[in-house]
């Protein structure tokens, strides 16, 4: 074999070589393109708040009901904690880091209590206003009630404590309420309602499509994967840019293209 013939058949295994790694890298390169495009519109599109319906992708990331949901009758509606999202019926009204200790309907007002917050929510589930022990919550609640008069009374770690009506004071009492306010099992209409949800919430579209931009969505191999892509296009612009130089020689010296 002549050694032009060897470097024509070198040349047309380049060519053979660069089309391959064009085709691998399409794919690849639309999905980059696709979710490239649409996290440089985020705001517009609202992907930050729109949340992701797909039980399998929850499934996916890792994201779970959880074992305990403390729930609450307040009038004839329900107050339940899902992780840090409060729900009143089904519709979430505010978040609580912390678990939820009490709640209770009196004069108009839902009342919810953690150990250090008191939140006050109108019957809609518009939150009020949010007490801590700045405004003389106690620290270490640890459940609610109603006395006879309609007052909230909470257990805190120093003992029972009265608030007014307007929740400006709380002071030490030593008379328990009438009632404290149990958990009670969230009914299980409200629950299959809520679960969904609550899922969907903790995934939002614009995760998914970081994830999937930079191959965190499918674990260590999309990372790699991304990685092997990212090297196939560096060759395909070298291999590229090589093929161009040798076409240019061969027109500039008068020789006849390779096809």
């Amino acid at each position: 074999m002549t050694r032009h013939r060897r470097r024509r058949l070198k040349l047309k295994s380049l060519y053979v070589w660069h089309r391959w790694l064009g085709v691998a890298a399409a794919l690849w390169v639309l999905v980059l393109s696709a979710t490239g495009i649409a996290l440089n519109h985020t705001e517009e599109l609202a992907l930050d708040s729109r949340p992701v319906h797909w039980a399998w992708l929850q499934d996916a990331y890792g994201i779970r009901i959880p074992e305990a949901v403390p729930a609450f009758r307040v009038g004839n509606r329900w107050l339940s904690q899902w992780g840090d999202q409060l729900y009143l019926d089904t519709r979430p009204v505010a978040r609580l880091a912390e678990p939820l200790a009490g709640a209770a309907a009196v004069d108009g007002i839902i009342v919810a209590a953690s150990a250090r917050k008191v939140l006050l929510l109108t019957p809609a589930g518009e939150l009020v206003e949010a007490l801590g022990p700045a405004q003389g919550v106690p620290r270490g609640i640890r459940a609610l009630g109603l006395d006879g008069e309609g007052h909230v009374v909470v257990e805190a770690g120093d003992g029972l404590h009265r608030t007014d009506a307007q929740f400006t004071t709380w002071h030490g009492t030593d008379k328990p309420p009438l009632r404290w306010a149990g958990s009670e099992p969230l009914p299980p209409h409200l629950a299959r309602a809520v679960a969904p949800r609550y899922r969907a919430a903790l995934l939002s579209a614009e995760r998914v499509l970081l994830d999937l931009h930079s191959g965190r969505l499918l674990g260590r191999a999309g990372v790699l994967m991304s990685d092997a892509v990212a090297v196939i296009l560096i060759l395909l612009a070298a291999s590229g840019t090589f093929l161009w130089y040798r076409q240019i020689r061969r027109r500039r010296s008068g020789g006849r293209r390779w096809e």
